[in-house]
């Protein structure tokens, strides 16, 4: 059993895979995550490559970057996903750009 550090957090989510549900309402599954504030900022603005290695999602991330007059394309991370992972991913990134999408919106157009 690991010890949790100062810098771990509890995270309330409504949004997990395969909860059991206990008929109370408002019921949530609580979710210790550690290592929050150390964990590594990914960034990307092309995902260049994608498929399965048999029954596991792989994706290459990759950013521009400038190389002297010129742009490059540099590899940020490769992901390799359970397919239960790969859904809840690609269902949170859905999400996140409805939120934009909402926040873009002329305010007279949201009622």
């Amino acid at each position: 059993m690991s010890k949790i550090s100062g810098y771990d957090r509890t995270i309330v989510s409504k949004r997990t895979a395969k909860t059991v549900n206990t008929g109370n309402v408002g019921d949530t599954k609580r979710i210790v995550m550690t290592n929050v504030d150390n964990a590594p900022m990914i960034f990307a603005d092309k995902v260049p490559v994608y498929g399965t290695i048999g029954d596991v999602v792989t994706t290459t991330l990759a950013a521009e970057r400038p190389v002297g007059e010129s742009i490059a394309i540099a590899a940020t991370v490769h992901l390799r996903l359970t397919r239960d992972a790969a859904s809840v991913l690609a269902r949170s990134l859905l999400e996140a750009l409805a939120i934009i999408d909402r926040q873009s919106q002329p305010s007279d157009r949201l009622n």
